[in-house]
């Protein structure tokens, strides 16, 4: 006989299994399925692992890099350090004044240079130059771009005679040598400004030589001065100084390379 009760009784089972199977379904989500298959386990933690490693090999490269880097500027700085401790350094030293004078087709300076190579290693095809600048005496700036005209005169003979000159070796002084100047009454009147004006005097000096296949540099840079007189000078004036009678303000500018 058909129930009434017994069908609910069927119904509220059917329910329940329902809800039962839903919820079950519910626990077998991502992590509960990857927590549950071995396989799937497995490969959850391998991708964290391969994350894992990745970053701690990226932060690695990182740091490698940097200490790449310093390296590499410790080792430059150490082989730079090296090369200036086993190179020539060549300095020109004025030994002696001889004269400088203004007539009237120049003005003239005349000085005694000892060159000297204070470095480890022998110079060859040392060549030394002095340049006499003169500039308008309105301008007083530092050597007035008198080192920028003794490397062009520079330039221009190294240009002609590219391997003369002599070698010294370390630790030897030359003997002094006289080295002139002139500028010649054009270029005299046109550096101060006109006829007739005012001039101030500088003094350049320069040394080229080689070592191996580099080429080393210096240069000094002098203003003269007068004692007991205005330190610029009529260019028209027919005058001259004996040793004792200018002087070589200090040395302005000295770099070497």
């Amino acid at each position: 006989m058909y129930s009434p009760l017994h069908e609910q009784q069927h119904v509220a089972n059917d329910h329940q299994s329902g809800e039962q199977a839903k919820e079950k379904d519910n626990k077998h989500g991502f992590w509960e399925k990857t927590l549950e298959d071995p396989v799937a386990y497995f490969t959850l933690w391998l991708a964290v692992a391969t994350l894992g490693l990745w970053i701690v090999t990226w932060r690695a490269s990182l740091s490698q890099a940097r200490d790449m880097r310093a390296s590499i500027a410790i080792a430059a700085r150490t082989a730079e350090a090296a090369h200036d401790a086993n190179r020539p350094w060549i300095e020109a030293v004025v030994t002696e004044k001889r004269e400088f004078s203004i007539r009237p087709s120049r003005a003239r300076v005349a000085i005694m240079v000892s060159l000297r190579n204070k470095g480890n290693s022998p110079a060859t095809a040392v060549k030394a130059r002095a340049l006499l600048v003169a500039v308008p005496a309105s301008d007083s700036s530092a050597n007035n771009g008198a080192l920028a005209r003794l490397a062009q005169v520079m330039d221009y003979r190294e240009g002609l005679q590219p391997d003369r000159g002599i070698s010294i070796f370390p630790g030897v002084e030359m003997v002094p040598q006289m080295y002139g100047s002139n500028i010649f009454r054009e270029p005299l009147d046109q550096a101060a400004g006109g006829a007739g004006r005012e001039a101030r005097f500088w003094l350049t000096i320069g040394v080229r030589y080689k070592f191996g296949g580099r080429t080393g540099e210096t240069v000094s840079a002098y203003m003269l001065t007068f004692p007991g007189r205005p330190q610029t000078i009529t260019v028209s004036e027919n005058v001259g100084f004996g040793p004792d009678e200018f002087e070589l303000s200090g040395m302005d500018l000295q770099y070497a390379s």
